[in-house]
C-alpha cells in the first residue's frame, strides 16, 4: 500500500494537481486574510501567511484522504459513520489552527513584532510595541 502510494504522488499528473491545489490554497487564503482581518493587507503583506495557510490546507486534505482510506473504509457501517464525524471535527479544528498560526505569521511579519524575549525582566523593542498596540486596542473597547 505504501508503494502505490508513494508511486502515485511522483507521477506527473499527480504533481500538477498538487501544486494547482496549493496555488488555489493560497489564492483563497490571500482573499480571507485581505477580507477577513480587522486592517486592511495588501497582497505582499498577507502572502507569507498565506503560503504556509495553503500548504497546510493542502497537507491536511492528504492527511484526511489518508485517514478516510485507512480507518473509515475499514470500518463498520455503524463505526464508519462515527469515525467519519470524529475525523471532519479533528480536520476543522486543524485547519482553523492551521490559519489562524498563518495569520498569526502576517501580523507578526507586518507589525514587526519579532524578537520577543522569552522572560518578562527585560522588554525589548518588539515586546514594548506588542504591549503598545494592545493598549491602543483595549482603549478602544
Amino acid at each position: 500500500m505504501v508503494l502505490t502510494l508513494q508511486a502515485s504522488l511522483l507521477s506527473v499528473p499527480a504533481l500538477v494537481g498538487a501544486t494547482l491545489s496549493i496555488i488555489i490554497d493560497v489564492v483563497l487564503a490571500t482573499a480571507l486574510f485581505r477580507l477577513l482581518t480587522a486592517r486592511r493587507l495588501t497582497v505582499q503583506e498577507s502572502w507569507p501567511g498565506a503560503a504556509i495557510a495553503g500548504t497546510s490546507m493542502f497537507m491536511l486534505t492528504l492527511g484526511g484522504g489518508v485517514y478516510v482510506d485507512h480507518v473509515v473504509t475499514r470500518a463498520s457501517a455503524i463505526y464508519g459513520s462515527f469515525a467519519t464525524v470524529i475525523g471532519l471535527f479533528a480536520w476543522i479544528s486543524l485547519v482553523v489552527q492551521a490559519l489562524a498560526l498563518a495569520n498569526l505569521v502576517n501580523v507578526v511579519r507586518v507589525e514587526r513584532l519579532w524578537p520577543r524575549t522569552m522572560t518578562g525582566r527585560d522588554l525589548g523593542e518588539a515586546d514594548a510595541r506588542a504591549v503598545r498596540m494592545t493598549m491602543r486596542r483595549e482603549a478602544m473597547v
